[in-house]
C-alpha cells in the first residue's frame, strides 16, 4: 500500500479523477439518450397527424377521430393506437404494446393489453367493408389491417 501513496492511485487522486469524469460521462450519455429518443420518436413538432384509412390521430392534441367523428380514448388506448397505426400492416407484439401504452413490461398472465385492445376495437368499430381493423395474431400480438399514410 505504501508504493501507491501519493501517486495517481491514492484515494484522493482517484476521487478527483472520478469526480471530473463522472459529470462528463453523465452529460455524454444524456446526449446519446436524447439522440436515440429523437431517432425513435422523430421530431415531435414535425408531425401533427397520423392517418390510416378513416382513422386520424392528432399527435399534438392527442385526439382521435373515426370518419370525422371524435373518439374518446384513454391515454393507454391512444398510445396503443398510435403504435398500431405507425406499424400498420405489420404485427405488433403484446410486449411492444405494453411498453408503449403502459410504460412497463408485460408480466405473466397479464391481460391488460388485451383489455385495452378490446376496448379500442369496440370504440373504432369495423372498417366500412365489415372487417376488423385490429386483428389478433394468436400467441404474438395484433395487426392493424391497413397501410399507414402519415400527413404533416
Amino acid at each position: 500500500a505504501a508504493a501507491f501513496s501519493g501517486s495517481l492511485f491514492s484515494p484522493a487522486a482517484a476521487f478527483s479523477v472520478f469526480s471530473l469524469i463522472g459529470p462528463v460521462i453523465f452529460f455524454l450519455s444524456m446526449g446519446l439518450v436524447l439522440r436515440r429518443s429523437q431517432e425513435i420518436h422523430g421530431d415531435a413538432g414535425a408531425e401533427e397527424s397520423l392517418t390510416v384509412g378513416d382513422i386520424s390521430l392528432s399527435l399534438l392534441s392527442r385526439t382521435a377521430s373515426c370518419n370525422g367523428t371524435p373518439v374518446e380514448l384513454t391515454g393507454a388506448e391512444f398510445n396503443m393506437l398510435e403504435l398500431l397505426l405507425r406499424r400498420a400492416g405489420m404485427v405488433v407484439t403484446r410486449e411492444e404494446l405494453a411498453q408503449a401504452a403502459l410504460g412497463r413490461p408485460l408480466s405473466a398472465f397479464d391481460r391488460s393489453v388485451d383489455v385495452h385492445v378490446s376496448r379500442l376495437r369496440k370504440k373504432l368499430g369495423c372498417v366500412p367493408g365489415g372487417e376488423e381493423r385490429i386483428r389478433p395474431i394468436r400467441g404474438i400480438g395484433y395487426f392493424y389491417a391497413l397501410s399507414a399514410r402519415v400527413q404533416v
